[in-house]
């Protein structure tokens, strides 16, 4: 409230006549203050004073300052928070606003000395000077402060950042008005959390100006605070693509980086001062600062008067503004005008009530439509502030004129560097889809413009990896200049763009842009407040509106392009920028006194006077008009519109409605076809079922009717093909197609249908094409029966000739097709390509088609017709859609277990029931559509009325003012009734959210409140999945994280017990969503109890058990995949029965189904067996002869641990034993335990340097010898009964899982390790023959000295070991050290079982007596040679076999077993084992440490270390991850902590290769560093094979070959021969035995057959299985083959470096070399040194075939590489051997 009291004045003008007109003392006095605004608005109230002039005053600019001159006002605002009302309390300052036409001396004066203030009765403060935003210098606003409470100026503004270095006092005061800045705090950010990227800057401009990232993660939190989740709900990721922000020093714009796992990431361009204050740190959206869709675009003067000078004719203006004004006079009497505009704002409910009226629009819907037509009548509102600012026309005057096909939306930077200067990406919302423009072209423009070069006319095109960015135009990085700095002179700080695809309003060509250089003021070398107070009197804030006055009368005159107009636009942008450069414009005296003009001849000027008649003319509209109603065309026009602002659901309600009020709801199937049903959710389609009776069922079950090319003989002969499983994606004709769009589907993962439709000689033809699974990019795939999956070619002659269709898979073939991809043609050919079967090319910017006609069975085998190089006409394009196949919802169980319930009856009258849809419900009687903007009441549901009438009671409640009262007992009853159903638990949310701020939840009651969550997440699993929709599991992760912010604020947690339940149904549920879920939990989105962990380790828990839950549910999704696709006799049948109480397996050792501790089983009861629910996972324990099933997780409504007796068909989903083990690790090291448990150095500094750095480390200097604890109950020997982590040489496990089947390209090998029962893998021949020991004393070098010096006496060592540098040598050293430095029990782990041998075997070699080394883990996995120390032998040796035999072990036995080892040796997840549970481990070396994750390293760290040695090389293969989501689970410990500076030891000397075989992996990924320890005279190459040079045992034999697809994998039918044959010669040379060579391929499918073909004992493996292994021979089969270059995963560097580094005398690659060369600049290399070095092969000269190999051997004979030689190598071959088996790794 203002107040003009005098007494309020006192001393205001204490001093007015003083000599230099200064006000020595200003005191204010408030009388009155406002109440306190609510916080979660996020305002505070501020006291405000006004200084005006009063009326009739003249200028004072030459006049002392007198107390007539000016009087004062003060009042309360409410003024937004900003990050100095953040850090000071708000009561501290004051918003002083001056008139705008106060002298500057005034305003100085005013400043300089500032003013008293006080409120009510309380002490007078001093307030002074501050600074400004902005937009308050536009205004004449600034801010003071309390000096007495807040210091000095400097002080006070330093304290936020480091102003100082801003030399520039106009830069300076901008960038302290950036604490001034308002936005609202949406997130807190750790520094952790904020990280940076480089600016692209080329030609001394900035491309990314102002342009970051944010994650998605982070920006679902936004929206989730802003609650406007659902306007994204179409979008993938269902965020807002552009986020405008303010956070520190920073400001600008960020915009979603998929990529990125959490937090923001920042450019220099948008740090404008460095920031003080210590995190977190507040980051605020800017108001309007989110993009959104639907945000239509319009027409202002100065884009018309541009785009005139461009050359659109004046009758395109004219007319939009004849149309547009005739629609505001029209909006109350023509309904099809005022539908458009009603939805156009939002008004959906009011626009469907058009269609259920046969008058006019209700007294409702009139108030708004005159509402729309007044706002354009009026001028905007008034300025609060000043009014003079108030001088904005109404928007008839300003030209503002709608265009539906534009936007205005933020620009972004290209982050994937593609777009090329003229092109933009722009992907809108258009009828509730995303639509990427491609061959589009827009024009692109920024208010305000006053040059016709700010008009850039763009190219739209498709670039796919720009597909996330939605509602916003992306430009190029990269040209002479940025085109945001072309528009304008803008950047992408937070600007706006006009983007126009409006064919009349794209000129045909555009202006060279007008150069906008900025300017700078002199600098200072001390900037004070002085300064700045300088800076804000002297703004002349009417600089701008002048020059555009200015403009507008020259442009009146003389047109927009004239010479004056040109110069004002430069004066114009130097103008805007004064405030931040200080650089002031002086407009030159001719330009200020323009002509008046006295002729219209311009358009504007016409549409001026237009718009002039128009609001002059206020007749109101006549009542007595006929009001014209939606006609046929209106409702077509509105289906084919693509441009409105409707949901596909809202569409169909106002079609539904038309047809109802028009009589013609029997024509409804004639539109529908336009609809898309795949877009309604499962209740929206139930509601199509209760209230579209005449609607066919067929048309919303079977996509194919909404097809425009197939007829209905077509959709019928196309029922094999499950119709109501595939959804409409594409549909586009002639011009429309978009390649690129084709060739995005054809790579995706869904199946999918392509329908392409031709027209010959008057004949329409349609060809079909269905893909089961994805094409690559760049690659050659093959059609295979053992694929399991149909490619269907179908052709269809609408002349009559039918539907003809030709499976690729068809088994009676013998060749298989070909289909090859790349950026434009599709080929399918019959293994060469001049038997092309179908080609689909682009071509002349048109997509064309050649079809081979007689492939198709039937008469038009012997047709004359061809199909050569076609344009398609039309392309429809589907996409499958499947439901849930495991683990159904509870809500779909108990709707089947209702309807199995219930006895056939006759329906009720008024009743209907549907049947053979794509959905199954029963439905009751027909009634109205519910209001839009309301929840579809669920169907058919007692629960549901009993929920509405709790709805009422809350409703009842809120009304009362009851806050708080539903926390008693009778919500906790509530819950009780309906927390355990899905439809009543997402009514329950949707309650609490709404009445969140009256409604108190109470913490002791988190059982129900958890049933109500776990209940919200099994409601995806009955939901559609189609990649095109995924609304319904985004809305439903908005709910989650809407009901977890709930039960936050109220303080509702849930504990670990809750925490692990919920982690187990994520598992095995079946959920979509899962991997988003969590993520969430990864988040904190969950409330999880803080006190049940130890401080400062819950993130750290939750981060690695939601990883390592995303892998145990891949490998369970990837079983059920397989286990679906299996034939009916592959699928196991068993029969449980009870035994003393517990569930067993009947007759198991009957039973084909291999089963071994951990496993886990997904049963699923007979028809026989009803009382059991329908999928059930157990956990196998085995137990002497019995298998005991325990359960895991039951899809019924409730979760029973017992399985009724009866038979089950079972499914294997992998093992639990790795996941159960890390879960052990993770709970010791982060939750708090009972008892006391031993320290643990190492693992604090683990999870201390997570997120951040490792400290600083310390020596050890060991002095106390722990004693080792052992539990005293009995121990099961898991050493046999359990089976340990992947960790064979075949399988080195790379995550915390043990995957049967990991689904890659890798062979079966790489599956199972320690929970088979097969033989590991590793090849042990039968007549061992005796290696060389080393001798006692160790013989190290220099590297390897000092490495294990440092691992002697430091806390964390690591150490690189490249391939045969003899890492397992130092690992054995650094182990022998520790055992001379203490007593204490040292913990040998390795990744492998492998490598756990080679450890052991180093250990023997260097004396160490074996009675101190013990290796736990199953025997049948350890080398032969060592098995004698493992548990089980010792304890069988010492209590005999016969106990081992019974299933149990005695603890004292174990124990006493284990007093004696001072070494044990184990692999990472067996270091886990029970067995070892009770032991401490101060010491721990970890061998292969690159290979595994870090929470399988967490299981040998979490038995109390205090010393750690990490030995491993991360230039080889990393952790094997199959979750993509899981991908951070590949950066082993190892590598994070190099990553974080920690110092890496690198063993620079390899013992193992051949010189010359070393050579190039050590230049190419060891920067030349690795030297050699062995003589070539020690490798001397195998006889044999035909070497190209002796002295460089490497050959590549080129092979001219095709490959050839098998499902996911490949082979290469005559790489195996070669294979074959070399291996045979190298045998034959009589100088090698079978295991000394190593067959290497990357794919499962050629080591099957390499395996068949040379059926021998000889290791064949993939690149992973033969990591950490060595043979004198190494054959490695690359397999790629096609004239693409394609090579896959080949392209890997670690891949390729393990493979190089295998082989000790002799590498031999088979390939083509054509192939790698193209495919990978790495193998490029490689080729180029083997051609430099002449090592290549041809096939013939390396013995392809028999007679080659004969021919070849007699030519050994007679030349001088003949027996003599042979002899000789023989001999030195076995001598080379020897060395190879003393090589140090």
């Amino acid at each position: 409230m203002a107040s003009t009291d005098p007494r309020t004045l006192t001393g205001f003008l204490e001093n007015p006549d003083t000599e230099d007109g200064r006000v020595a003392q200003k005191e204010l006095v408030y009388n009155q203050k406002r109440s306190r605004p609510q916080e979660r608005l996020q305002k505070v109230p501020i006291k405000v004073v006004y200084i005006r002039r009063k009326r009739g005053r003249e200028d004072v600019r030459r006049k002392k300052l007198r107390r007539d001159d000016f009087f004062v006002e003060t009042d309360f605002s409410d003024a937004k928070m900003c990050s100095l009302f953040r850090e000071h309390d708000v009561g501290h300052f004051v918003v002083l606003h001056f008139d705008l036409s106060t002298p500057p001396h005034v305003v100085t004066t005013v400043l300089k000395s500032g003013f008293k203030v006080s409120v009510g009765n309380q002490q007078r403060r001093h307030y002074v000077f501050f600074g400004h935003s902005a937009s308050q210098l536009r205004e004449r606003t600034c801010i003071l402060y309390d000096q007495g409470v807040l210091g000095p100026w400097e002080w006070l503004v330093n304290r936020f950042g480091e102003f100082e270095a801003i030399k520039n006092p106009s830069k300076r005061a901008a960038r302290i008005g950036l604490l001034l800045s308002t936005a609202t705090k949406c997130l807190e950010l750790d520094e952790k959390e904020i990280d940076h990227i480089k600016d692209i800057e080329d030609n001394g401009f900035t491309f990314t100006d102002g342009c970051g990232f944010i994650s998605v993660a982070c920006a679902r939190k936004i929206t989730d605070d802003k609650d406007i989740s659902e306007r994204y709900r179409h979008q993938d990721p269902p965020v807002p693509s552009v986020i405008q922000f303010r956070m520190k020093g920073c400001k600008g714009i960020v915009m979603i980086d998929p990529s990125l796992p959490n937090g923001v990431c920042i450019r220099p361009s948008q740090e404008k001062f460095k920031w003080k204050l210590p995190a977190p740190h507040v980051f605020g959206v800017c108001d309007d600062g989110i993009s959104q869709p639907y945000a239509f675009g319009q027409l202002n003067k100065q884009y018309i008067m541009m785009l005139s000078a461009l050359g659109i004719q004046d009758d395109v203006f004219l007319s939009k503004q004849e149309t547009y004004f005739r629609e505001l006079d029209r909006l109350e009497i023509d309904k099809e005008v005022a539908f458009r505009h009603l939805c156009a704002r939002g008004y959906m409910g009011l626009a469907e009530r058009l269609f259920s009226r046969e008058d006019g629009p209700d007294n409702e819907t009139l108030e708004i439509l005159r509402g729309f037509r007044n706002r354009v009548r009026r001028p905007p509102k008034a300025n609060k502030v000043h009014k003079l600012l108030n001088t904005k026309p109404e928007p008839a005057r300003a030209l503002k004129i709608p265009i539906e096909k534009s936007r205005n939306v933020f620009g972004v930077c290209d982050p994937s560097g593609k777009l090329q200067p003229g092109q933009c990406f722009f992907q809108a919302t258009v009828r509730g889809k995303t639509q990427v423009f491609a061959d589009t072209t827009v024009a692109v423009v920024k208010c305000p413009c006053y040059h016709p070069g700010d008009f850039r006319v763009l190219q739209c095109v498709n670039v796919e990896e720009c597909r996330h960015l939605v509602d916003c135009i992306v430009f190029p990085v990269q040209g002479e200049r940025p085109h945001a700095d072309e528009i304008a002179g803008s950047d992408l700080d937070g600007d706006k763009f006009f983007v126009c695809w409006d064919p009349d309003l794209v000129p045909e060509c555009e202006e060279k842009p007008l150069s906008y250089p900025g300017g700078e003021a002199a600098k200072k070398e001390r900037v004070s407040s002085d300064d700045l107070i300088s800076v804000f009197a002297n703004y002349n804030s009417r600089t701008v509106s002048q020059l555009n006055e200015l403009f507008n009368r020259w442009a009146d005159v003389r047109g927009v392009k004239s010479s004056e107009c040109r110069n004002i636009a430069k004066l114009f942008a130097t103008a805007v920028d004064t405030a931040k450069t200080g650089k002031g414009v002086v407009i030159p005296p001719r330009l200020l006194k323009p002509p008046e003009a006295r002729e219209t001849r311009y358009v504007w000027q016409k549409m001026l006077e237009r718009a002039d008649l128009y609001l002059a003319d206020s007749v109101a509209v006549d009542s007595d008009l006929t009001v014209r109603v939606f006609e046929e065309p209106d409702i077509t026009d509105l289906l084919n519109n693509k441009d409105i602002n409707v949901s596909e659901y809202q569409l169909f309600r106002f079609l539904y409605k038309w047809c109802e009020s028009n009589g013609c709801l029997r024509d409804l199937p004639s539109y529908v076809s336009r609809i898309d049903f795949t877009r309604f959710t499962p209740s929206q389609k139930a509601r199509v079922v209760i209230d579209c009776p005449e609607l066919p069922m067929k048309y919303i079950s079977n996509a194919f009717y909404r097809s425009r090319i197939l007829t209905e003989n077509d959709i019928e002969r196309m029922d094999i093909m499950s119709p109501n499983q595939w959804s409409l994606f594409y549909q586009q004709s002639d011009e429309d197609i978009s390649w690129p769009t084709v060739r995005s589907v054809l790579t995706s993962e869904t199946p999918k249908l392509l329908i392409f439709e031709f027209c010959l000689a008057g004949t329409v033809l349609v060809l079909g094409l269905c893909l089961p699974g994805p094409l690559v990019m760049e690659d050659v795939i093959t059609t295979d029966q053992s694929s399991g999956r149909s490619t269907v070619v179908f052709f269809s002659d609408h002349s009559g000739g039918g539907m003809e269709m030709v499976d690729l898979q068809d088994g009676h073939r013998n060749d298989d097709y070909l289909l090859e991809l790349d950026s434009e043609h599709l080929q399918i050919y019959n293994v060469i390509r001049p038997r092309t079967f179908v080609w689909l090319r682009l071509s002349d910017g048109s997509v064309k088609m050649s079809v081979a006609l007689d492939r198709f069975p039937g008469e038009r085998r012997d047709r004359s017709v061809k199909l050569q190089k076609e344009e398609v006409q039309s392309v429809e394009i589907f996409y499958q859609v499947t439901h849930m196949q495991c683990g159904p919802s509870i809500y779909t169980e108990r709707r089947q277990q209702e309807v199995s319930s219930e006895e056939p009856s006759q329906d009720a009258p008024g009743e209907t029931h549907v049947e053979d849809t794509a959905f199954t419900v029963d439905v009751g009687s027909h009634r109205e559509f519910p209001k839009l903007g309301a929840e579809p009441e669920e169907v058919l549901s007692e629960e549901a009325e009993r929920l509405r009438k709790f709805e009422s009671m809350c409703e009842a409640i809120c009304e009362a003012g009851e806050a708080g009262t539903l926390t008693s007992d009778s919500l906790d009853q509530i819950i009780e009734l309906f927390g355990q159903l899905p439809e009543a638990a997402l009514r329950l949310e949707s309650l609490l959210w709404r009445y969140r701020d009256q409604v108190n939840l109470r913490p002791e009651a988190e059982e129900g409140y958890f049933h109500v969550l776990i209940n919200i997440v099994f409601m995806t699993s009955y939901m559609c999945v189609q990649p095109v929709a995924h609304a319904d599991t985004e809305a439903t992760l908005t709910r989650i994280r809407r009901f977890c912010r709930t039960l936050q604020r109220d303080g509702v947690v849930f504990g670990l017990d809750r925490l692990r339940q919920l982690f187990v149904y994520l598992q095995y549920a079946g959920v979509d969503c899962a991997n988003s879920l969590l993520d969430m939990i990864r988040d904190g989105v969950l409330p999880v109890n803080p006190s049940d962990f130890v401080p400062e380790r819950l993130d750290y828990y939750l981060h690695w058990t939601a990883l390592c839950t995303m892998e145990v549910r891949e490998e369970v999704c990837s079983c059920r995949s397989r286990a679906l696709r299996a034939r009916e006799d592959e699928i196991s049948v068993i029969r449980v029965e009870e035994y003393d109480g517990r569930c067993i397996i009947a007759d198991w050792e009957e039973n084909e189904l291999p089963l071994f501790v951990g496993d886990q089983l997904q049963i699923t009861a007979v028809p026989s067996s009803q009382t059991s629910p329908s999928v059930i996972v157990t956990e196998v324990n085995i137990d002497r002869t019995e298998v005991e099933l325990k359960v895991l997780w039951t899809s019924g409504r409730t979760q029973l641990q017992y399985i009724t007796p009866g038979q089950f068909t079972a499914v294997h989903i992998g093992n639990r034993i790795s996941y159960k083990r890390v879960m052990a690790a993770l709970d010791c090291l982060c939750v708090k335990a009972d008892s006391d448990t031993p320290s643990n150095l190492i693992c604090d500094r683990v999870i201390s340097s997570f997120g951040g750095s490792v400290g600083p480390l310390s020596t050890i200097f060991e002095q106390d010898i722990d004693e080792d604890r052992m539990a005293a109950d009995d121990t099961q020997n898991e050493a046999e009964a359990q089976p340990e982590v992947p960790g064979t040489t075949e399988a080195p496990p790379t995550g915390p899982t043990d995957g049967e089947d990991l689904q890659t390209d890798a062979p079966f090998e790489h599956q199972r390790t320690e929970t088979a029962s097969e033989s590991s893998g590793f090849d042990v021949p039968t007549d061992v023959r005796p290696k060389k020991r080393w001798s006692t004393k160790s013989m190290m070098n220099k590297s390897q000295e000092k490495a294990v010096q440092a691992a002697a006496s430091s806390e964390i060592t690591l150490i690189q070991g490249p391939p045969g540098t003899g890492k397992t040598k130092a690992a054995a050293e650094v182990i022998a050290r520790w055992q001379g430095q203490s007593d204490n029990k040292i913990l040998a782990v390795a990744e492998t079982n492998e490598g756990v041998d080679n450890i052991m075997q180093k250990l023997i070699d260097r004396t160490v007596p074996q009675e101190q080394i013990l290796r736990v883990g199953q025997p049948e996995k350890v080398r032969y040679g060592l098995r004698h120390l493992t548990l089980d032998k010792r304890y069988d040796e010492k209590f005999g076999s016969e106990e081992s035999r019974r299933g149990r072990k005695k603890a004292q036995g174990i124990k006493a077993i284990l007093s004696k080892a001072k070494i044990i040796c184990t692999t990472c997840i067996g270091a886990g084992s029970q067995v070892l549970q009770q032991l401490t481990f101060r010491r721990v070396l970890v061998d292969e440490a690159a290979q595994a994750t870090e929470p399988a390293v967490l299981c040998a760290l979490s038995h109390g270390c205090q010393q750690v040695c990490l030995i491993g090389d991360d230039q080889q293969l990393p952790p094997l991850v199959q979750t993509e989501d899981a991908q951070e689970l590949k950066i082993s410990l190892f590598e994070r902590w190099r990553g974080q500076k920690v110092q890496v030891h690198l063993l620079d000397t390899q013992y193992r290769m051949h010189p010359a075989i070393s050579t190039f992996p050590s230049e190419r990924f060891y920067e030349g560093r690795i030297k050699n320890g062995v003589e070539a005279s020690d490798r001397m190459p195998p006889s044999g094979f035909n070497w190209p040079n002796q002295k460089m045992p490497v050959s590549f034999v080129n092979v001219s070959s095709r490959e050839t697809s098998r499902g996911t994998s490949k082979f290469n039918d005559e790489e195996v021969k070669i294979v074959t044959n070399v291996t045979k010669q190298l045998l034959e040379g009589g100088d090698i035995r079978e295991d000394d060579i190593g067959i290497v391929s990357p794919y499962k499918a050629q080591i099957e057959k390499i395996k068949e073909g040379l059926k021998r004992n000889i290791a064949v493996r993939s690149v992973d299985g033969f990591q950490g292994q060595e043979r004198d021979v190494i054959i490695f089969s690359a397999v790629r083959a096609n004239e693409g270059g394609y090579v896959g995963f080949l392209s890997d560097p670690r891949r390729m470096n393990v493979l190089l580094t295998r082989a000790r005398r002799g590498l031999i690659v088979v390939g083509a070399g054509e192939t790698l060369e193209k495919g990978s600049d790495d193998w490029k290399k490689w080729i180029q040194w083997i051609r430099e070095n002449k090592l290549e092969q041809l096939r013939a000269e390396a013995g392809g075939d028999r007679q080659a190999d004969a021919n070849s051997a007699r030519s050994r004979g007679r030349g001088q590489r003949g027996r003599g030689y042979r002899g000789r190598g023989t001999g030195r071959g076995r001598r080379g051997r020897g060395n190879a088996r003393q090589s140090q790794s």
